[in-house]
């Protein structure tokens, strides 16, 4: 036997003999003080012993406390076009004229005279959900071989729900920097105007202000809520209009984002910041992006659903997210396990004139 065999074994041997002891004092140590030293003397010859060869007593395994998962920043779309849960797939919705509440015939009468009627419009639009779903499939062999901290079942449904919010939030993101969706409240910045300009000429006050006011209401009861990109919302707070506007509030760095809704008059600004990879699948690198873009948008999103409010949009949904986990025994050797969340819903712009988009705020 090599010596350094021989030495590993002897260690070993130390190593088994420390812990017999040790068992064997534990259940008198708790109310001896002479058989707890003696434990602890125990403990320090077990030490010395396995430094003699670590191997002998440990072979590396992962942690059952630590892992590591990457999760995207928070999605904002359902925020600015919040879920509405509806009974049909597709169904109508009664629009009022936007002309009913901003003229009125002469009021004026005169004894048995017929006063004048006032008119009202009355329009019917649609919505009309699609379905949705994603799958993730679980091999049997591999879920009886877990390890802690895993969780495979778990992380299976996990993943197949980030998959669908983050489909959706493309989607609404689509949809709230479309200049087009917006009746014809939106303009463009270019050059000096923008945002990311410091030279003086551009003012994100004087365009959000002028946003805010082209915006239309209704009856019901909505919120002014704001939206943008990191990059645009990094670009407003070191502006040097808006630094100059709060120089007042002493010790105050950089004004946060509910400083600004509030300096903008908005009940709310919501800062967009998830990625997306925009390569395509199977290849080798990753190509890292915002979602958002580089747009600053104002919409009117209702408190609560109800008949006569003018908001900008809604996401209908037709039933709950429903998630089926399954077996199936015909995949690999050993079977595996299916997991499935759907949903129908349909991303519905309802009133396009509640709301106003600032194309290319910033650079």
């Amino acid at each position: 036997m090599a010596t350094n065999d021989f030495a590993g074994e002897r260690a070993r041997a130390a190593g088994v003999d420390v812990v017999v002891r040790a068992k064997k004092l534990l259940a008198r140590a708790a109310h001896d003080p002479k058989v707890r030293a003696l434990v602890e003397r125990a403990n320090k010859e077990l030490v010395l012993a396995t430094k003699a060869h670590a191997g002998a007593v440990h072979v590396d395994t992962t942690l059952a406390n630590l892992s590591i998962q990457y999760r995207n920043e928070d999605y904002i779309g359902a925020e600015l076009m919040p879920v509405l849960p509806v009974d049909k797939k597709s169904n109508a919705f009664f629009k009022y004229g936007k002309r009913d509440r901003l003229s009125a015939p002469d009021d004026s009468v005169e004894k048995r005279a017929k006063p004048n009627e006032v008119g009202e419009t009355r329009t019917t639009d649609n919505y009309s959900t699609k379905a949705y779903a994603l799958t993730d499939f679980l091999d049997a062999g591999d879920l009886a071989n877990q390890d802690a901290p895993l969780n495979e079942m778990v992380d299976a449904v996990a993943a197949v729900n980030e998959g669908l919010a983050l489909n959706q939030e493309k989607r609404h993101a689509t949809i709230l920097t479309t200049a087009a969706n917006f009746g014809g409240n939106t303009t463009t910045l270019a050059g000096v105007n923008q945002w990311s300009d410091y030279s003086g000429t551009s003012s994100p006050y004087a365009v959000i202000t002028a946003a805010r006011d082209a915006i239309w209401s209704g009856n019901g009861p909505t919120k002014l809520v704001g939206y943008c990109g990191l990059a645009v919302y990094n670009a407003i707070r070191r502006h040097p209009q808006i630094i100059a506007d709060f120089k007042h509030l002493q010790g105050l760095k950089l004004p946060t984002r509910q400083q600004l809704a509030e300096y903008f008059e908005l009940d709310d600004l919501l800062v967009a910041k998830a990625w997306e990879d925009t390569a395509n699948e199977g290849q080798a690198s990753a190509s890292y992006g915002r979602i958002w873009g580089k747009d600053f948008g104002i919409v009117r999103v209702a408190k609560a659903p109800s008949t006569r409010t003018a908001c900008f949009g809604f996401t209908f949904r037709f039933g709950a997210m429903k998630t089926d986990e399954w077996y199936d025994p015909s995949l690999g050797n050993k079977g595996g396990y299916l997991v499935r969340v759907g949903h129908d819903s349909d991303e519905k712009i309802v009133a396009p004139d509640t709301g106003f988009l600032i194309k290319a705020a910033v650079a």
